[in-house]
């Protein structure tokens, strides 16, 4: 069974890399962790957060859709 962010959705791959809490039940990717500080200290809000990591999915999605994979 393939390991996905709880926040995102998006499964583990060799880029989008999830790390795990303590009993391995939830993960957590490398872009929601960013996503996350930047709303912390207040560099992007949590809709410019969710607009961006909806604009990454589309351009990772449609590449794959565009070279057959």
């Amino acid at each position: 069974m393939a390991r996905k962010c709880n926040f995102c959705g998006e499964a583990e791959s060799a880029e989008r890399r999830l790390l795990a809490d303590i009993e391995g039940n939830a993960y957590i990717c490398e872009y929601c962790i960013s996503a996350a500080y930047d709303m912390i200290h207040g560099d992007t809000s949590v809709e410019e957060a969710k607009s961006e990591e909806a604009i990454e999915y589309q351009k990772a999605h449609s590449k794959g859709a565009k070279s057959g994979t």
